[in-house]
């Protein structure tokens, strides 16, 4: 849950570390006032972080809203696999891969028999 708090800049100054440790918490926000206008606002080093990495996210990706929401959708009309249906899929295809492998080595090593015989 996000908390979000308001206070006056003044308040800052006489409780600027007891503010630093409350913004610790995820998703507390606080905000401190000039005049009864927002003018600084503080969140964690952590949420900071957080907050560029997903803006960097979206600004890289701007079509990955589009494709949330249509995952979204699909997951709802029931078009997913679960887990231990991709884990099993998954290794159907390294055993067929596995298969592949096998035979491509064993002409090879045929083909390398008779062209020295």
């Amino acid at each position: 849950m996000n908390a979000h708090t308001t206070f006056p800049l003044t308040e800052a100054r006489r409780r600027l570390f007891e503010f630093s440790d409350q913004v610790q918490f995820p998703g507390q926000t606080l905000t401190f006032t000039q005049n009864g206008k927002p003018k600084v606002v503080m969140v964690s080093s952590d949420e900071y972080d957080s907050l560029i990495e997903t803006l960097e996210i979206l600004h890289d990706h701007p079509d990955i809203l589009q494709s949330v929401e249509k995952s979204r959708k699909e997951y709802k009309a029931g078009k997913f696999i679960t887990l231990d249906q991709l884990c099993a899929n998954l290794q159907r295809t390294h055993q067929q891969a596995s298969r592949k492998t096998d035979r491509s080595s064993s002409r090879k090593r045929s083909t390398a028999r008779t062209s020295r015989a």
